[in-house]
């Protein structure tokens, strides 16, 4: 593993901070309910193939349900300017395409594993599960235009689920200069079985790559309940499946497999200042609220993604990125998410809200934040919105201050891993 340990020397494992959510933030966030955890957590950092009905194997042990499943683990690499972050993947797909060289597999994984964009780096595992073959290491970008000349590439992402899709074009030639073969692939399968769902107390296991450092690493556990409304760090409510199997950063887009060695998991969240409380995306839905199954979300990023644009989930709204509070009966700006929308247009922490107009409409007054939420929420993509306002302009050496009136309007878009404008 030397080549893999050098790159990983200068790791840096970003999002850690645990965030909780204060006052009014505008973004797409799921319901909370009665089996919220009361807690925050942090983001650890297609077609799906099936067997046919009647092959599915229940193992006996855990140690024949890893050896089944090992290599459809993948270790990721993420490089910026600003540093190295390092995830997994699970390869879910090898699609041929007939009277072509086009092989291509899709793993995946979380979002926030790849959101920074940049180069990035896969690593498969070889026969003998060894991560530093590189016959098996790839590399690629994300961001930008899409243009098909890297072996690794984006499909699209999901803020809102945490979700993401990647591409390996296997007629690209890996680090080593040779050109991988389809059959050295191996998949991981999700549940076909009508019927079947998690359930509490049922054993499962995960891959991972925790601290960026040990891909392919095991650990193992149970499922400890399966509908539990956890406020993640920079993305906001989820609908997860708590476990108490180990996680650590790192393992952050690696697969939760149950006996039968099938996929029903991606591992995405943790608490570090409790033990064994650790989550996961689950493949299908656990909340009657929204179908937020990774199963579903890959299939739709898929399904939109055209060559020239991302694949997008519908209906999940780019966040504006900015939190509002209510004191004294005045309504102001307390954070603003740095590249979002809101700082692009200029609002500003501090400012005091006065008014707001969808589409351009008649100016509504604003005396508390569901003056605000009330216009937001009911924006469709395409709308806008202007919110009117006072912003301190000086301060006067006696005491008092001097403010002037603004204005800034924001469009409800589509939220998207990256539009390249095409």
């Amino acid at each position: 593993m030397k080549k893999f340990s050098k790159i990983l020397s200068v790791l840096l494992i970003f999002a850690i901070a645990v965030t909780a959510a204060a006052g009014c933030s505008f973004r797409s966030t799921g319901s909370g309910g009665g089996n919220g955890s009361g807690m925050t957590a942090e983001r650890q950092t297609v077609v799906f193939n099936t067997e046919e009905e009647g092959e599915r194997t229940l193992y006996s042990n855990y140690a024949q349900a890893y050896e089944a499943v090992k290599r459809t683990s993948v270790a990721i690499i993420m490089s910026t300017a600003e540093g190295t972050s390092a995830g997994s993947g699970v390869i879910v797909d090898v699609q041929y395409e007939s009277g072509a060289n086009n092989k291509d597999v899709y793993i995946v994984t979380c979002h926030h594993v790849v959101e920074s964009g940049g180069d990035i780096t896969l690593y498969l595992p070889d026969e003998n599960c060894r991560y530093d073959n590189e016959d098996y290491i790839f590399e690629g970008y994300i961001g930008g235009d899409i243009t098909g000349e890297n072996a690794v590439s984006l499909i699209g992402g999901d803020k809102t689920s945490d979700i993401a899709v990647i591409k390996l074009d296997l007629s690209k030639p890996a680090l080593s200069g040779t050109r991988l073969s389809a059959d050295n692939i191996v998949k991981a399968q999700v549940p076909t079985e009508e019927g079947y769902s998690l359930s509490v107390a049922e054993e499962v296991f995960a891959i991972g790559n925790p601290t960026g450092e040990l891909p392919g690493s095991f650990s193992a556990g149970y499922i400890s309940y399966l509908d539990r409304v956890v406020s993640v760090a920079d993305i906001g409510d989820m609908h997860l499946v708590q476990i108490d199997v180990t996680s650590n950063h790192g393992n952050s887009g690696g697969g939760l497999y149950n006996l039968y060695g099938e996929l029903v998991g991606i591992t995405n969240a943790g608490n570090d200042d409790y033990q064994q409380i650790n989550f996961a995306i689950p493949f299908e839905s656990v909340s009657a609220e929204e179908n937020n199954g990774f199963v579903r979300i890959a299939e739709e990023l898929l399904s939109t993604y055209t060559g020239a644009n991302y694949g997008f989930v519908e209906g999940h709204r780019e966040s504006f990125g900015f939190t509002v509070l209510e004191s004294n009966g005045s309504v102001g700006v307390a954070a603003i998410t740095a590249g979002s929308q809101a700082e692009s247009a200029g609002l500003k922490v501090g400012d005091i809200i006065t008014g707001i107009a969808q589409n351009g409409g008649t100016k509504i007054s604003v005396s508390s934040v569901a003056d605000v939420s009330g216009v937001i929420e009911r924006l469709v993509f395409g709308d806008t919105v202007t919110i009117y306002g006072e912003r301190q302009k000086s301060s006067f050496p006696w005491g008092g201050s001097s403010y002037e009136d603004f204005s800034v309007t924001l469009t409800a878009r589509q939220y998207r891993f990256c539009d390249t404008g095409k």
